[in-house]
């Protein structure tokens, strides 16, 4: 980054150009070096770019602006604009001629199995022995994220396939992502927290990592207008930790682990993903898996996915949620929602 500053800088040296000593350019006046295929009004590649590459761009649009402010020699540097993730969706017309022919033959096959067939101990579900062979539980870890649950939320209704998402506190309270929460809600999924600010709660001091599980569900469950027992530990991290299960069932709530990973945090492409879980699937005969629907090819891949399983006669199932039983702390500090849908949400 510095060296490309360095550079830029030096090429401005050469031209002659000082900042001090050049006035406002005109608005319609093209005397800048840089091309205008580069400079910040093309607009549809750098949009491009920030749907894959957020991370990348937040820490090169500094560089950019000051290497632009320096060579046109304004006298202040433009203000580098905030990322936002509420750009218009990404759907290109692969995916959604994808989507559109997704179960238009057949339909998904779905369940619904008692929570107590799949507990391994009171406070976890640690594996897909309450399965039969040929059913598969869907789920999303990290959400809301827009636009992908969006579209996400649209394949799955697609195929009438209910799946629980496990949400992370910290996303919960942006407005980008209430209506994408309320959707999931009408369509029917199960919800469940996932930590405040997904830290390892296994390394993290009782007290913090007790706020994060606390806080998280709090939140979640005054914006969905209900209680639910689902809880997915970041990273699966903790899952032997006496300290966190005291907790849970403090809470009343129920760690749901994952028996397929996709790897969809390690894979860069959606074919790689697909081999992946298909592997598992084909290999085990039942499970449940664990998305991070993050990037497109995440998208690409579930789709794919959804309809190979579909095809193969696999059984989408989920499992029911019980209301949980708040302790007598969270009804006096009021943390709890009422039992029942919060009717901003219907």
């Amino acid at each position: 980054m510095l060296a490309f500053i360095l550079c830029i800088l030096g090429c401005a040296s050469e031209e002659k150009i000082e900042v001090e000593s050049i006035p406002h350019r005109e608005k319609n006046a093209h005397t800048s070096p840089i091309p205008d295929a580069v400079t910040p009004d093309a607009t549809p590649i750098a949009e491009e770019i920030k749907n894959d590459f957020p991370t990348f761009v937040r820490g090169l649009e500094p560089a950019l602006h000051y290497a632009n402010f320096t060579i046109q020699g304004l006298e202040e540097p433009p203000k580098i604009p905030p990322l936002s993730y509420s750009k218009p969706v990404f759907r290109d017309r692969r995916l959604q001629n994808k989507i559109d022919s997704l179960c238009r033959s057949k339909k998904a096959n779905t369940a619904v199995v008692p929570m107590e067939t799949m507990l391994s101990t009171a406070t976890a579900i640690d594996g897909a022995d309450g399965l039969l062979d040929g059913q598969i539980i869907l789920t999303f870890d990290d959400g809301p994220t827009s636009p992908y649950d969006t579209i996400l939320l649209d394949i799955l209704r697609k195929c009438d396939i209910k799946a629980h998402f496990f949400l992370v506190g910290r996303q919960l309270v942006r407005d980008v992502n209430q209506a994408i929460i309320k959707q999931m809600v009408r369509d029917g999924h199960l919800l469940g927290s996932h930590s405040h600010n997904h830290k390892n709660l296994n390394i993290l001091p009782p007290k913090t990592m007790k706020k994060e599980i606390q806080q998280a569900h709090a939140n979640l469950e005054r914006r969905i207008g209900r209680t639910t027992k689902f809880f997915r530990l970041p990273f699966g991290s903790g899952r032997k930790n006496a300290q966190i299960h005291r907790v849970l069932r403090q809470q009343g709530l129920v760690n749901l682990h994952w028996s397929l990973s996709t790897k969809d945090t390690v894979h860069v492409t959606s074919s790689e993903i697909i081999e992946t879980a298909l592997r598992s699937i084909r290999y085990k005969g039942k499970g449940i898996f664990v998305f991070h629907p993050r990037q497109r090819y995440t998208i690409y891949a579930v789709t794919e996915i959804i309809e190979t399983l579909v095809k193969e006669g696999y059984q989408f199932v989920t499992i029911q949620d019980l209301e949980r039983k708040p302790n007598l702390a969270e009804k006096a500090t009021g943390l709890t929602s009422t039992s029942g849908v919060n009717p901003s949400l219907k």
